[in-house]
């Protein structure tokens, strides 16, 4: 997937993957956005393309994770519909210390 530049400069780093299986229908979105551009809506633009390109490739689901205490990150992924669900290799999905795990169900 390509994400058009969102500055001139170099602001963050925008990608979505292929599930390894044909018939999983998944991806992974995953996002990082340079300190001197956070809180300045470009997560969440990435998010949005994100989710419109997954949807054009016909997935189902998108998943994705964040570390548990970036707060920043988290608010974008739930203003953008991913819901934080628990994996039993991760632990509790509420431990900052940890990898948060999220995951959309495409709507058509």
């Amino acid at each position: 997937m390509s994400i058009e530049p969102l500055t001139d400069s170099f602001s963050g780093l925008p990608g979505l993957t292929l599930s390894e299986t044909d018939t999983d229908s998944a991806g992974y979105f995953y996002f990082w956005i340079g300190t001197d551009y956070q809180c300045r809506g470009f997560g969440t633009r990435a998010a949005r393309l994100a989710l419109t390109q997954a949807r054009k490739m016909g997935l189902k689901r998108l998943y994705t994770s964040v570390w548990g205490h970036n707060s920043h990150s988290q608010r974008v992924l739930g203003k953008v519909g991913f819901s934080g669900f628990a994996d039993g290799a991760a632990g509790d999905v509420f431990d900052v210390q940890r990898e948060w795990y999220f995951v959309v169900y495409m709507r058509k």
